[in-house]
């Protein structure tokens, strides 16, 4: 069995819901948030992480008239995702959009139509059209509690994994993603470290199947190894603008927006078996991968 549950957030159109059983369904909410937007003449974004930093990005580009606010708790946007240079540039790029950010700022929401609302940030109450929480993504294990596999989740809803990524306390059961803490280690939350602790997974299956755990001696296993630094990623500012980081290199504007794209078709490409994706993503993964041994994981056991 494998878990791959990911995250949610407090409230309903981040992320995929149970109700949107497929991507029809989640369309639809996609289009319905669009034209709400489109109404809206302004927009409060609670949260400077990624997603809000984007988010923000993305609206304020489509529609430079709206007044956009974005709130950051902390002191800097990204600040437990991005380097300091991704941080300064997404800071510049959306002030320079006008794009009103506020830093070291938390609010409380007073009055909510369950669009938009007044909200207290510090003395000030403002009143926004429409409020998109983009704070608060926890671990989507809620359904787990009554399970078998409940004893390993922990007190903020993680599935407790060895670095073999076997759940704890059970050997045939394995998890991966959002969902997951490596032994309590701090581990970027990426899609291609979801991707990455598969491929281990499905290797160690593999493994299993040749060695049943049964055996006088076990099989030794892949193991994940967390990681806290998010070594690859491409924050994008709207269509044309974005900050990459790929290992040591980096990069900020519209050459970083381009490698997104790049990033995006190839990955289309790998998922369809075209030779060219495989090879790219084969090449990410042997720079990025985070294993006790970086090339068998890319292989076959």
């Amino acid at each position: 069995l494998i878990l791959a549950c990911g995250s949610k957030y407090p409230v309903a159109g981040m992320k995929a819901h149970a109700s949107e059983a497929n991507t029809m369904a989640r369309s639809a909410t996609w289009h319905e948030l669009a034209e709400r937007v489109e109404l809206s003449e302004s927009i409060l974004v609670i949260g400077g992480g990624p997603v809000g930093v984007e988010l923000a990005a993305e609206i304020i580009s489509a529609y430079p008239s709206k007044t956009v606010t974005l709130i950051e708790s902390r002191q800097k946007l990204c600040d437990s995702f991005a380097v300091e240079a991704t941080k300064d540039y997404a800071l510049k790029w959306l002030q320079r959009n006008h794009v009103q950010v506020m830093l070291g700022e938390r609010c409380t929401i007073l009055d909510s139509d369950g669009i938009g609302g007044k909200v207290k940030i510090g003395d000030k109450i403002i009143t926004a059209n429409m409020i998109f929480r983009c704070a608060g993504a926890m671990p989507d294990t809620e359904f787990l509690r009554g399970s078998v596999v409940a004893p390993a989740i922990t007190g903020n809803s993680a599935i407790n994994v060895a670095r073999t990524l076997q759940v704890d306390g059970f050997q045939n059961v394995f998890a991966v993603g959002d969902a997951i803490s490596v032994q309590g280690l701090p581990d970027a939350k990426l899609g291609h470290t979801a991707e990455v602790q598969s491929r281990i997974v499905s290797a160690n299956i593999n493994l299993m199947a040749r060695d049943p755990p049964a055996a006088e001696e076990q099989p030794k296993l892949l193991l994940y190894t967390p990681d806290p630094d998010y070594k690859m990623y491409c924050l994008s500012l709207g269509k044309y603008w974005a900050s990459l980081r790929f290992g040591g290199f980096q990069s900020h504007g519209l050459f970083a927006a381009f490698m997104k794209w790049g990033v995006e078709w190839s990955k289309v490409a790998q998922a369809q078996g075209r030779r060219v994706g495989v090879r790219i993503w084969t090449l990410v993964d042997m720079i990025t991968i985070r294993t006790v041994d970086r090339l068998n994981v890319l292989q076959e056991p």
